[in-house]
């Protein structure tokens, strides 16, 4: 049993696994079936970044929704201290973003480089959504 967990695991040069691909390219199915077979959720990469990550930035809904309910950290961070709410507000995925708020995600939390997923946004769309009150940052007031 130890060596079939081993390589559900297995990680390439990146860190990446299976699942990491899966969630990146939305397969949900496969994620789920992953997860069944002993995937690690939270599973990082050499840069930090799990599964949740790459379907955040990648704007992946179905499975960012899974992952979380799967018990996926939507505040864990990657090496350089972004998170997957930072991670989908700097590539406009709006939907993506109110979803990991919804799931609770920390709106006043600073990446490595000081900026918050409000700072990140980058189009008027994902920005408009920290703007309606409800998800500011105190340094927006």
């Amino acid at each position: 049993m130890k060596s079939s967990l081993t390589k559900i695991n297995a990680q390439d040069a990146q860190g990446k696994t299976a699942l990491h691909e899966a969630a990146r390219w939305g397969h949900r199915h496969v994620v789920e079936f992953l997860l069944e077979q002993g995937a690690q959720v939270d599973l990082a990469t050499t840069e930090g970044s799990t599964p949740l990550h790459l379907a955040s930035r990648f704007g992946q809904d179905d499975v960012v929704q899974f992952l979380a309910s799967k018990g996926a950290d939507v505040n864990a961070l990657d090496q350089d201290k972004d998170t997957p709410l930072t991670m989908a507000s700097g590539a406009g995925k709006v939907s993506t973003v109110r979803l990991l708020l919804s799931l609770g995600a920390d709106v006043t939390h600073r990446n490595a480089l000081h900026r918050t997923a409000q700072d990140l946004a980058k189009d008027p769309a994902t920005a408009e959504i920290f703007t309606e009150g409800k998800y500011q940052s105190p340094t927006h007031y």
